[in-house]
């Protein structure tokens, strides 16, 4: 049985999060709440077993972006470490790849530390945002 995660946001938007498991949707929602200020609640339910999964799947992966995005604009840039640990998304070049799609201009740079390489990723000035958004 599927179980959704729907997040609130202190700057007024709420997010669905879909995981296979109870425990697995709790963890979620307590790392949520962790993180700091900007979660304002965070609410488990278990999904009706008729919902398509494809559906939900297509539904995470635009609230990934969207955490991805804001994460972006508060913090200035993204790593595969921050967005495994802050928003939970184990396929950040993927969910870049789909906000690109949408319109962002999102430059990737690599970095090495500490004998690792890996890509940073930072948001340009794009067209397509409002510049009263960006904080």
């Amino acid at each position: 049985m599927k179980h959704a995660i729907d997040v609130e946001y202190s700057d007024g938007g709420t997010v669905t999060f879909y995981a296979e498991s109870k425990n697995a949707a709790d963890d979620f929602a307590e790392r949520t709440m962790e993180s700091g200020p900007a979660a304002l609640s965070a609410i488990v339910r278990t999904i009706d077993p008729s919902e398509d999964f494809d559906s939900t799947e297509e539904q995470t992966k635009g609230a990934q972006c969207d955490l991805i995005l804001a994460f972006m604009k508060r913090n200035g840039s993204i790593t595969q470490w921050e967005s495994t640990m802050e928003i939970g998304c184990m396929r950040l070049s993927a969910r870049i790849y789909d906000l690109r799609g949408r319109g962002y201009n999102i430059t990737s740079t690599m970095i090495k530390h500490n004998g690792k390489r890996f890509a940073q990723y930072r948001l340009k000035d794009n067209p397509c945002l409002d510049s009263n958004s960006i904080r």
